[in-house]
């Protein structure tokens, strides 16, 4: 597999959406510090990895650990923020039972509409990818 050397796994996202690729541009030295590497989630090789067609995938950032393991969406994102000393409480809160079902639903939310936000946003200006 590519790149896998000394890395604790792969964050995957969107390249094609805008506000995913600025979100990937703004917090890839974040994740690359925690030995994790960024990766569009159009590479042929996270494909054929995540073994699913490519639309149910692109609905949400994928996060392929280095056991095997795969988190997407706000699973994802609990995982990564329990990583960093000053975001694990809140990720610890939003995970909690009563909570985590309606940050899946914001998460949800914020993923359904995220083209349009880019738009109304202005990022699908500037498409790039990192």
């Amino acid at each position: 597999m590519v790149g896998e050397i000394m890395t604790r796994g792969f964050v995957c996202y969107d390249a094609r959406c805008p506000m995913c690729a600025r979100f990937a541009r703004r917090l890839g030295g974040f994740v690359r510090r925690r030995g994790f590497r960024l990766v569009p989630l159009q590479r042929s090789w996270v494909q054929r990895r995540l073994d699913a067609d490519p639309k149910p995938v692109l609905d949400e950032i994928q996060l392929l650990l280095e056991d095997g393991r795969r988190l997407g969406g706000v699973d994802a994102l609990l995982y990564l923020g329990r990583r960093v000393w000053w975001a694990w409480p809140v990720a610890v809160v939003l995970g909690l039972p009563g909570l985590r079902g309606l940050t899946r639903r914001a998460y949800a939310w914020v993923a359904r509409h995220r083209m349009g936000i880019s738009q109304f946003c202005g990022l699908d200006a500037c498409r790039r990818t990192v």
